[in-house]
């Protein structure tokens, strides 16, 4: 949570992107940033993501949290790989202007040169996402406006922000009742 984060030095998504519009929306104590978890490869899997997701959601009704945020990646750092992936995002994912998100370097989503426009209903860009961020997306969270390259974890990260109150119904009775 915040106000624990406050006393180890703040959040680790501040070191890759400004939340000044969070904080100015949020009190420290409504916000929980989920962090990189690392999982056994013989347990990566739906029922230990839904395990996961059950201990957050208890956690939110625990603390009255109203924002989930945090760093969701794309593997490597080569930006054009996922120019595509990275464009939909942005075009259909970004969050509203009040909640803006930027990294901390002066960066902009690469333009998918095609003459078709990616359509906001493109299910084969969406496959091809991470799941984390695909989870993200799907209990209704948004992404920053800019990507931050982690060349120390190798990734490209996107800071990712959920409103509880805006989770999916589908998930919030799965989880949150």
């Amino acid at each position: 949570r915040g106000d624990i984060a406050s006393h180890f030095g703040g959040f680790y998504t501040s070191l890759e992107f400004d939340l000044t519009n969070i904080f100015n929306l949020y009190n420290h104590r409504q916000i929980l940033e989920l962090g990189r978890s690392c999982i056994h490869k013989d347990y990566r899997n739906g029922i230990t993501m839904k395990l996961l997701w059950r201990g957050i959601a208890e956690y939110v009704k625990l603390y009255d949290i109203d924002i989930l945020l945090g760093c969701a990646s794309f593997p490597g750092i080569d930006v054009q790989k996922f120019s595509k992936e990275l464009s939909y995002l942005k075009s259909n994912f970004s969050l509203p202007d009040e909640m803006s998100v930027q990294s901390l370097v002066n960066n902009n989503y690469p333009i998918y040169n095609n003459n078709n426009n990616i359509k906001g209903s493109d299910l084969r860009i969406f496959a091809k996402l991470p799941p984390l961020i695909k989870g993200y997306l799907r209990v209704g969270g948004g992404i920053s406006d800019s990507f931050f390259v982690d060349y120390d974890f190798n990734t490209i990260d996107l800071c990712i922000v959920v409103k509880t109150e805006n989770i999916n119904e589908k998930y919030k009775k799965k989880f949150l009742n």
